[in-house]
């Protein structure tokens, strides 16, 4: 066992973090047993702001999610980092939600609502993206409500799959936002299967 140093991005700056390494002589392996127990992983990124990169790079550019990071905390982030980051936390958002979804299909039950709208309104629509193997489908779909403190209120699915399956996704979306407590349900769409 020995120590292995890693500096780590904060909000605050960098942070030099000093974590025991262990080696197994019979296996051949390494392990680092707090990176996993503290949620460290293999990022430079602390999670706070991995969390603020990703908030940032969902609303504008990579470019200006940088500028931002430093004009407001003063620390200084590339946009292969905030890129790298997006990706990541957008992929780790969809297996999570994924699962949501196929667990709610095994159990035949839809999820609980979260809010309990008067009027929900559900739209759907697709749209064609270039992507490595060529032009492809994006469905899009949008969830939103009138809140009465809140004001308007909405939520987004997006994704590149069957009908069937971004159909069983939009719904599982509108439960969790009332679909089934809501006096009334406005659907928008242009027609298409």
């Amino acid at each position: 066992m020995n120590d292995r140093p890693k500096t780590v991005l904060t909000t605050l700056g960098p942070v030099v973090v000093r974590r025991a390494y262990y080696h197994c002589p019979e296996c051949r392996t390494g392990q680092i047993p707090y990176d996993r127990e503290s949620g460290l992983g293999s990022g430079q990124l602390s999670n706070r702001l991995a969390s603020a990169v990703s908030l940032l790079a969902a609303q504008t550019s990579f470019d200006e999610a940088g500028r931002m990071l430093h004009e407001l905390l003063g620390v200084v982030v590339d946009d292969n980092t905030i890129a790298e980051t997006a990706e990541w936390v957008g992929a780790a958002i969809l297996t999570r939600n994924d699962a949501a979804v196929e667990e709610a299909l095994e159990r035949r039950e839809p999820p609980a609502a979260e809010v309990q709208p008067q009027r929900l309104y559900v739209s759907t629509d697709g749209t064609t993206a270039p992507t490595l193997e060529g032009w492809r489908e994006v469905k899009c779909g949008a969830v939103y409500w009138e809140d009465p403190v809140e004001g308007h209120q909405w939520r987004y699915a997006g994704r590149m799959e069957n009908c069937e399956a971004f159909g069983r996704r939009l719904r599982h979306l509108a439960c969790e936002c009332g679909l089934r407590q809501a006096a009334e349900v406005v659907v928008i769409g242009d027609g298409a299967p």
